[in-house]
């Protein structure tokens, strides 16, 4: 599943297993919050089986988008900001998850600057993805 994760893309065999040797296998049943908006949480998770809904606004009441597709990645940007988590991810069916915590990714990069480069190159193409998604939504609410 790591390996069908794009922020792990074009990373060799060798870095995918130790970055496996990270992650924590994790299941959350419907309707659980995985992710809470202002909590300092420093954890990345990609979606194995189920489904998710990312929600904004002050009772996590807006959904701005929803994965069911494994390999899907959340919560990346914790990886180049320590602020506050902006966007509530809560499980709509039953899910299953692998999770990352930002210090053992961190130890990674430190032991292997290329594979930080690399992870770092596939979050900034994540990150331009979901803006591109977000700018298209304002643009069609605005008509």
């Amino acid at each position: 599943m790591i390996a069908q994760s794009e922020l792990f893309a074009g990373v060799s065999d060798k870095q995918l297993c130790a970055v496996e040797a990270t992650a924590q296998q994790d299941f959350r049943p419907a309707g659980t919050r995985i992710i809470s908006a202002g909590s300092s949480d420093r954890t990345v998770y990609i979606l194995v089986e189920g489904s998710v809904s990312i929600r904004i606004g002050s009772h996590d009441q807006i959904v701005i988008v929803s994965y069911s597709e494994p390999g899907v990645l959340f919560g990346e940007i914790t990886l180049v900001d320590t602020g506050p988590r902006t966007a509530t991810v809560v499980a709509e069916t039953d899910v299953k998850l692998l999770s990352f915590g930002v210090a053992g990714l961190e130890q990674l990069f430190e032991n292997d600057p290329v594979f930080e480069a690399r992870v770092m190159r596939n979050l900034a193409r994540c990150l331009a993805l979901h803006l591109r998604q977000a700018n298209a939504g304002r643009a069609e609410s605005a008509q």
